[in-house]
């Protein structure tokens, strides 16, 4: 019996034998990410979306995928379902694939467009989780630094909203 237990707590989700199953609904990954102090990291997909199945088979896996999840609280989130469909509209989703990171009460930190390769897929998460992919920070280091680069993001971020007018209304100012 002793045998046993053993063997179930190394096998226990506690032993780390186990991956975790990504959450499903974006409100519960919050209050989870809360009590871990970790973003959330929402993948808004379908069943139906083709580059759903090839991010899950050429991206999400491997050391990059599992220090990625020690980093966030992943939520795999169906935009047909009514919590992402809620969600996905609040945050202005305009296609999918779409990879929103989001801090624990909820504010976007940044997000990634559509399906991509590892190596930029990882590259653009690192950054965004390191502080640096926010709409606002974006304009705010346009208006330190002035770069085109800058001013291409942030121009790319309001179009990927779906405010391509409210982005050049911007840019004018």
């Amino acid at each position: 019996s002793r045998f046993f237990a053993l063997l179930l707590l190394c096998l226990s989700p506690l032993g780390g034998a186990w991956p975790a199953e990504p959450l499903h609904d974006v409100d519960e990954g919050l209050i989870r990410a809360k009590a871990e102090g970790k973003p959330v990291l929402v993948d808004f997909m379908a069943k139906w979306c083709h580059s759903f199945y090839s991010m899950q088979a050429e991206v999400f896996n491997g050391p990059e995928w599992d220090a990625t999840l020690e980093r966030v609280v992943f939520v795999e989130s169906d935009s047909d379902s009514f919590n992402g469909k809620q969600w996905f509209e609040k945050l202005e989703g305009r296609v999918l694939p779409t990879y929103v990171v989001l801090d624990a009460n909820g504010d976007e930190m940044g997000r990634l467009i559509g399906e991509m390769p590892r190596a930029r897929f990882y590259a653009e998460l690192d950054r965004i989780l390191e502080g640096a992919g926010s709409l606002q920070r974006i304009k705010a280091r346009v208006a330190s630094e002035g770069s085109q680069a800058a001013v291409r993001e942030a121009l790319q971020n309001y179009l990927d909203r779906g405010k391509s007018a409210e982005g050049l209304e911007w840019h004018a100012t």
